[in-house]
């Protein structure tokens, strides 16, 4: 009753007078039996705690004031409150997540970083995988380039079945090491993802280019040859066409290359190439009938000084 939290609180105020702070914890407490979300017991009875020297009950108090700030939307009440009284003191996972996102959201990275992986350890000692997956997911987000950060969300989406998730952390972690110099691991990360979901084509094509890299180009038109009867993506043909032209399929690799430079008919350095493989392999007439082509193609185009 309301008559009754009035009395209660008058009795812990004049407590509070007379520095009787046990006899107000008692009182503030009798408030918040009635009142649970009462915002002047909870506050005093953090402060009483601390004059207490009882930091873990007052961070309790802290923590549900901390809580109500967030619902209000007191962002920067809320990170004093945490930062000051909580910090120290174990916190719940949750809170801890929501102080992280509460952090990303201020563009303070590291110490959002902090938080998520501290939250995440907790949920995974919980079995709580999810909740741990979306600090990992908020983590990588927030450390873009490391590729470490990719790989343990990846492992954690694969084991929670999260394959389209796990499929791109992979390839990511691929992407960065492969830029760093580390191809033979970005091709594990790659084959990773396109195991996880294999019909994915941009995996296939980061995969399959990485293959090509590492001189298997065999490999790489297996990886690209599902999507070839549908792919015109001239990103797609320079691929394909040169892992055929690798691998000596050199009417294949033709046809690849002229759909490709129907759409970019800028440049003819492959098709030159293709030439001198037919002439390599002893198809001198296939070889001369490809430059005569070129040559149409590129007097069309008025590229007469570049023909020669």
């Amino acid at each position: 009753m309301a008559s009754d939290t009035n009395k209660h609180l008058d009795r812990a105020r004049r407590s509070l007078e007379k520095n009787k702070l046990r006899e107000a914890v008692t009182e503030y407490q009798a408030v918040l039996d009635e009142v649970p979300s009462h915002q002047e017991a909870s506050q005093a009875l953090a402060d009483i705690y601390t004059r207490l020297n009882e930091p873990a009950l007052a961070a309790q108090y802290y923590g549900t004031q901390f809580d109500r700030l967030l619902e209000v939307g007191d962002a920067a009440k809320a990170s004093a409150v945490f930062g000051r009284f909580l910090r120290s003191v174990a916190q719940p996972p949750d809170r801890l997540m929501r102080y992280g996102t509460l952090l990303q959201r201020q563009n303070h990275a590291s110490e959002a970083i902090e938080q998520f992986g501290a939250a995440a350890e907790l949920f995974l000692e919980q079995q709580r995988g999810i909740e741990a997956l979306a600090c990992y997911e908020s983590i990588a987000l927030l450390d873009p380039e490391n590729f470490a950060r990719h790989v343990v969300l990846g492992e954690l989406a694969e084991k929670l079945r999260h394959a389209d998730l796990a499929a791109r952390s992979f390839l990511r972690a691929g992407q960065l090491t492969q830029a760093v110099g580390s191809l033979d691991e970005a091709l594990e990360y790659f084959g990773h993802a396109n195991r996880l979901v294999p019909n994915d084509r941009s995996g296939a094509l980061l995969f399959a280019e990485a293959k090509l890299r590492k001189g298997d180009s065999e490999g790489a038109v297996a990886l690209l040859e599902p999507f070839a009867p549908n792919d015109k993506d001239t990103a797609f043909l320079v691929l394909f066409g040169e892992s055929l032209l690798r691998t000596t399929r050199l009417d294949r690799a033709r046809e690849v290359f002229q759909a490709y430079y129907r759409q970019k008919p800028d440049s003819f350095e492959k098709l030159f190439e293709l030439a001198g493989a037919y002439i390599r392999a002893g198809e001198d007439p296939k070889a001369a009938a490809l430059l005569t082509e070129i040559k149409d193609w590129m007097r069309a185009g008025r590229k007469e000084a570049a023909l020669a």
